[in-house]
């Protein structure tokens, strides 16, 4: 990213960073905190103790949409329904300078 700076549109660094791993199949993990339940924070803790803390995600920040899900995530924002990141985090937020379909 440092390499990259501000000048790519979406290439970027941002103050709110967003991880979605699209999987094949609903895993009912939902975000980052439940997967943090599911496992344990100990081994979250020892997974992120591999990593520079730049680099990391917020848990509340992580999300596990299947692969129907995230289709139809990127419709709604193609459509200009909902603008991201506001609908990641669960409150969509209407994009309202853009023609609704």
């Amino acid at each position: 990213m440092a390499k990259i700076g501000n000048v790519h549109p979406v290439i970027r660094s941002r103050s709110s960073t967003y991880l979605l791993a699209v999987t094949c199949k609903e895993l009912y993990i939902g975000n980052g905190i439940t997967l943090a339940g599911v496992i344990g924070e100990s081994e979250i803790a020892k997974i992120r103790a591999q990593y520079d803390p730049c680099h990391l995600f917020p848990e509340e920040n992580i999300y596990f949409p299947a692969i129907q899900e995230f289709e139809e995530l990127m419709s709604l924002v193609g459509s200009g329904k909902i603008v991201l990141p506001g609908s990641a985090r669960g409150a969509p937020e209407v994009a309202k300078d853009r023609p609704h379909s």
